[in-house]
């Protein structure tokens, strides 16, 4: 570090933060930490990845680099010449983090709860691993007796929120308390371990806003409706005579299911999402009270959040344009998820009903990921991971490929851009895709041939995303998610592409609004404030719009050459993949 301007710095990441709810409330004096910062601060909204999930953009926070180059774009990837995925972890991302470069420039370093950190590598300092981590048990902080330590002097850790099922309308308040016991733990270990050691380099990210959001925002979303009377799904789902069940239980349900969502229960959890956040807003004032004046506070998300009100399926979207093809399987196959979700919804006297028509209704999460059920030697194109991008089958590179490298390959890429460009929604006639991107427009780097061929931006982030799901006699492929979707998985909110990006400090300007900034600038940006020069390989350029002119006059942005050594895998034990497939199925990112 350059000693003649050693400032420090603390990072507080929001997973799913998002500005939208952050600028009004702090107007109206509900956040007043917040409102503090940005009147005294910069501030402004923070471009995530494409796509905008968590594995990704905190792999390009961590970086400063684009997908194509730290090799992570999803939960999983695909494995080689395979039609398997497999769990990422922070072993197969290239690339050395911010929080190591420091540590290698004498900057001691405190990284916590940061998702897609386990393995936790090697600092001068402390690292907790965040998401992605197995269990309480793995190994997953730095030094390895971290954990013991703060749960003799602090208290229990925790890694995520762990209550599955959370439509289950008996477990919502179970959700919410945890989730909050969770963010109150989370706060008091960070006090333990910065008021101890102290470190030039801190970061935290709360896991909580995310969880919470995506569970609780339509109490707090006027456009989801109240109560029902008559219908169970929205006019364009129904259930044929061959599908999942008889026409009699879909009239059953009808009858007998209670509403959506009632007026005491928006009243009851329609302050979920806001009391989380004047939580982290009295957090954010602990640390400004911990912090000296040569720290500056960065407040981050990895990406926004908002209301989805519609899911859509591209599996049925690519069958129904002969893109894909099945097996002669029926509809009763389904996944293991939709018919747990299925049955939880139902009234207690259509359950054994639905029981009888539904004998053998379950392909595990695991089978589901290898794409048990389609005919590879009649499928041109298959949807991968949380946003449904699309591979092309080719020949030579899958293991049953049937499209030809070249001009083939390429001729179906447009093809299939041009269809989904035409794609509308048959409630207003609207199109579902805003842009469809080659991955060579959206990625560069030696992992830009693991990219999806294909990378769908939707309109507005408003649709969420029915991945692994076979087609039924249903011939829909989109459908209006209340009451379909909120019944069934209880997510009505889901991530958008603008997070949060807030710096206050005594080199930072006062009241100004940052606009372009991207989470890949987050490092780079950093690393100019400890005074160590940006490695010539990050995608990432640093905001020097953020600080005083004068300070960027005196300290111009210097460049290293980067010194990567690659990456040396950790793979998964059995076990522990199935602790992370677990969590991540309770988070709703699997079914």
């Amino acid at each position: 570090m350059n000693s003649n301007r050693r400032s420090k710095v603390f990072i507080v990441g929001i997973d799913g933060g998002t500005l939208e709810l952050v600028k009004p409330w702090a107007e109206q004096g509900k956040l007043p930490t917040f409102a503090r910062i940005m009147q005294n601060g910069v501030s402004g909204e923070l471009m995530s990845t494409i796509q905008p999930i968590s594995a990704s953009s905190w792999s390009s926070f961590a970086t400063g680099k684009n997908p194509g180059k730290h090799g992570i774009l999803d939960f999983v990837r695909s494995t080689p010449f395979s039609y398997k995925v497999q769990f990422v972890n922070a072993s197969v991302r290239d690339g050395k983090t911010l929080w190591r470069i420091l540590s290698e420039n004498g900057a001691t370093v405190g990284v916590m709860n940061v998702p897609v950190t386990f393995p936790p590598e090697q600092v001068d300092g402390f690292l907790i691993a965040g998401m992605l981590s197995p269990s309480l048990g793995s190994k997953f902080t730095f030094p390895d007796g971290l954990i013991k330590e703060i749960n003799t002097n602090v208290g229990k850790y925790v890694i995520d929120v762990d209550v599955p099922n959370i439509s289950g309308r008996d477990k919502r308040e179970i959700f919410l308390n945890k989730a909050m016991e969770s963010l109150k733990i989370r706060r008091d270990v960070v006090r333990y371990l910065y008021l101890k050691h102290k470190p030039d380099f801190f970061c935290v990210a709360f896991t909580e806003s995310d969880r919470i959001s995506h569970n609780f925002w339509k109490y707090m979303d006027e456009e989801t409706p109240l109560p029902i009377s008559d219908q169970t799904f929205s006019p364009n789902f129904s259930f044929k005579k061959k599908s999942l069940i008889k026409r009699n239980t879909e009239e059953l349900i009808k009858k007998k299911r209670r509403g959506i969502i009632s007026s005491g229960e928006r009243e009851k959890y329609g302050t979920a999402i806001l009391n989380l956040y004047i939580e982290l807003d009295n957090i954010l004032a602990e640390v400004l009270s911990m912090i000296d004046d040569n720290t500056t506070l960065y407040i981050i998300s990895d990406h926004g959040f908002g209301p989805v009100h519609k899911t859509v399926s591209v599996h049925r979207w690519l069958c129904h344009h002969g893109f894909m093809k099945m097996k002669n399987v029926r509809f009763g196959k389904l996944t293991d998820g939709f018919v747990r979700k299925f049955q939880e919804m139902l009234p207690p006297g259509a359950k054994s009903f639905v029981k009888k028509w539904m004998p053998s209704l379950a392909n595990t999460a695991a089978s589901q990921a290898s794409y048990a059920g389609i005919d590879w030697s009649q499928t041109k194109a298959y949807p991968v991971g949380h946003f449904s991008d699309i591979f092309i089958n080719v020949e030579g590179r899958q293991p049953s490929g049937i499209v030809k490298p070249g001009r083939e390959y390429e001729k179906l890429r447009d093809e299939i851009t041009e269809k989904l460009y035409e794609f509308k929604d048959p409630d207003d006639n609207f199109n579902v895709v805003e842009r469809v991107y080659k991955r060579e427009e959206l990625y560069h780097g030696k992992y830009l041939e693991n990219m999806p061929d294909l990378i769908i931006g939707w309109k507005d982030y408003n649709y969420l995303l029915m991945f692994n799901f076979p087609p039924s006699d249903d011939k829909s492929m989109i459908w209006t998610i209340p009451p379909t979707l909120s019944l069934l998985w209880g997510r009505t909110g889901c991530h958008k592409p603008k997070g949060i990006f807030m710096a206050f400090g005594s080199h930072i300007k006062t009241g100004v609004q940052v606009k372009n900034a991207n989470i890949m600038d987050i490092a780079p940006t950093v690393l100019y404030e400890c005074g160590v020069p940006v490695p010539d390989d990050m995608d990432g350029r640093v905001l020097t719009e953020i600080f005083d002119d004068q300070y960027v006059k005196s300290n111009p942005p210097q460049v290293m050459k980067s010194d990567d050594t690659g990456v040396s895998e950790y793979t998964y034990s059995d076990e522990e993949t199935g602790k992370v497939e677990k969590r991540l199925k309770d988070l709703g990112y699997l079914t």
